[in-house]
């Protein structure tokens, strides 16, 4: 802004006031920049290895998943994938609810063919949903797994492109 003084005269533009944080942050911002030729500095190297540790807890027992899918849907939510979960324990109960229906009405018929075509609807279509929904529940948990173990080793050479390893071997030794 332009100032003048009482006798009239015009007076230079004020700069604007800029608090301390502010230039410190400027200052590592442009430090920052400076160092653009090299992508790797700057990396904190104790939160990859934190990050790569909790990438190793969330692995899950492909096993353990499909045991847990005699309840549909909790092999998904203990392998992490929630979603999928919940889609389907979803779909599993609408598959009880139509089976249900099916049989319902083809056993109102006077035969025992009928009779015996409603015991095979109210029990095939739930007990395939349940096969299906197991391996899936496995083959989820691997891929899962798979895509963990990418990652991991993606941070790995990021430590190794950093000499992480070689540092720690220093100063082990």
């Amino acid at each position: 802004m332009l100032l003048s003084s009482f006798s009239g005269a015009a007076q230079a533009v004020e700069k604007p006031r800029v608090p301390v944080q502010a230039q410190a942050q400027t200052e590592t911002y442009t430090s920052a920049q400076a160092n653009i030729s090299d992508p790797l500095k700057g990396m904190d190297l104790k939160a990859l290895e934190a990050e790569k540790q909790r990438l190793a807890g969330l692995k899950a027992s492909p096993e353990v998943a499909t045991l847990f899918s005699i309840v549909p849907g909790a092999g998904h939510l203990y392998a992490g994938n929630v979603n999928r979960g919940v889609w389907v324990l979803g779909g599993f109960a609408a598959t009880l609810i139509v089976s249900f229906l099916g049989s319902y009405l083809l056993s109102s018929i006077d035969s025992d063919i009928a009779r015996t075509a409603a015991v095979i609807v109210n029990v095939a279509p739930p007990s395939a949903y349940m096969a299906w929904g197991a391996t899936d529940a496995y083959y989820q948990t691997e891929l899962s797994n798979q895509q963990i173990e990418s990652r991991i080793r993606e941070i790995t050479l990021k430590q190794q492109e950093h000499g992480y390893y070689s540092t720690i071997l220093e100063l082990n030794f």
